[in-house]
């Protein structure tokens, strides 16, 4: 007797191994994945301007990233500069030592690019705040005065325009580099539920012509975040108590489906190594003898170091 639904992933025939870089780009859900990457000790960039949601704001990143000499959109605020293209986390009193520092992740994220095997990109909503001075929609609004905005619903054809351009560079760059696309599984509520749909909706589709535009290089996937919360668990127990963002089960549910899809079985053996090491790593034994709490923490860090010159490719 069946109780649930059940997503089919398609197989993955490029898996990723510790040897493989992998970025991951997009809203608060990509962060959650990318954390499990990097507690399974693989080298991984996350989001290197910080958390956005909105697929204009993500690929002008990205555009930019190519183009050094492009603006960076930087405002002051009560003595304080930020940029309309990056996250509230990345912020200066010096004008100067935040355009340096953008042009430092950007640098960073041509780096990874280059040399990734993976990128994944994490679609949140399609509704963004148009910036009224200079008619672009924002990654973040920085708490500044709502009558600088207005919101809007981004029309499908608009986010493709700016994807396709954005892909098209990044290939240029790194004809090999498989790109997986998501959708975040968190619902945007303040928006309303209709509306939240409206605007899932519109990334399904965005990913849909994308994938159809560069069909021919076999480089577009999709991994369904979005159905396996909302078909197969689907139940609040798992979402946190906001009942809008995928409680910390959810997530390792997701997980252990991206493990299955996207690793082979002895990348997957060498991850529960790594997280078995992670928790002796964190481990405190309950004797208050320093002798044994020393020869504890020495048989800990000869343990520690004795895998990783066996498995050098791993991040720890």
């Amino acid at each position: 007797m069946k109780f649930k639904l059940e997503t089919k992933i398609p197989a993955f025939t490029q898996k990723i191994s510790h040897q493989d870089q992998v970025i991951f780009f997009g809203s608060c859900f990509s962060d959650d994945i990318s954390s499990r990457f990097k507690n399974a000790g693989f080298d991984v960039l996350s989001n290197p301007f910080g958390t956005i949601f909105h697929p204009i704001p993500m690929a002008r990143n990205i555009i930019n990233s190519f183009n050094q000499g492009s603006e960076l959109s930087i405002f002051e605020s009560e003595n304080h500069f930020s940029s309309w293209d990056c996250s509230t986390l990345i912020n200066s009193e010096s004008k100067d030592v935040l355009e340096q520092e953008i042009r430092k992740i950007q640098a960073t994220f041509l780096e990874y690019i280059e040399k990734s095997s993976y990128l994944f990109i994490t679609f949140g909503t399609s509704f963004g705040y148009l910036n009224t001075e200079n008619e672009q929609i924002v990654s973040n609004c920085h708490k500044q005065n709502s009558t600088l905005f207005r919101k809007k619903l981004s029309e499908i054809e608009e986010m493709s325009h700016l994807w396709k351009t954005a892909l098209e560079v990044i290939f240029e760059k790194n004809p090999q580099i498989k790109i997986v696309f998501t959708v975040s599984p968190v619902r945007h509520s303040k928006d309303g539920l209709t509306e939240n749909n409206r605007s899932k909706a519109r990334l399904f589709e965005l990913i849909s012509n994308l994938e159809k535009h560069f069909k021919n290089k076999n480089a577009l996937h999709y991994f369904p975040s979005y159905e396996i919360i909302i078909d197969e668990l689907r139940d609040y127990r798992f979402y946190k108590e906001d009942l809008i963002h995928p409680s910390e089960q959810a997530i390792n549910y997701i997980w252990e489906k991206i493990k299955t899809t996207f690793f082979s079985e002895k990348t997957i053996k060498l991850i529960d190594e790594v997280e078995n090491l992670r928790k002796l790593e964190q481990h405190k034994i309950l004797t208050k003898n320093q002798v044994e709490i020393d020869k504890f923490n020495e048989l800990k860090k000869l343990k520690i170091k004795k895998f990783l010159e066996e498995n050098n490719t791993v991040k720890f």
